[in-house]
């Protein structure tokens, strides 16, 4: 069964997901699949970012608050997120 996510992302400890969170109920994401973290988008090691990819499956969608939450190479924006996931 295809799932969706999302993954809401805010820089510092003191910022509210609360948009974030409302968009994400705005989509009918189910809490459950809302993957959230309070990092700086300089910190490559974003292990909620890590728990979502690992959950994923073919054909599931990831919906970002934004799309620079996906940049993990210190970047300025990526436009696309590849996943790769094959199944034995």
């Amino acid at each position: 069964m295809k799932n969706t996510y999302f993954y809401a992302r805010v820089s510092a400890l003191d910022q509210n997901l609360d948009r974030q969170l409302i968009a994400a109920d705005g989509r009918g994401v189910p809490h459950a699949n809302v993957f959230t973290e309070k990092l700086s988008g300089k910190d490559t090691k974003r292990p909620e970012l890590q728990r979502l990819i690992a959950t994923v499956q073919p054909g599931d969608t990831i919906i970002p608050n934004s799309r620079r939450h996906f940049n993990l190479r210190g970047k300025k924006e990526s436009n696309t997120l590849s996943i790769n996931k094959y199944s034995s």
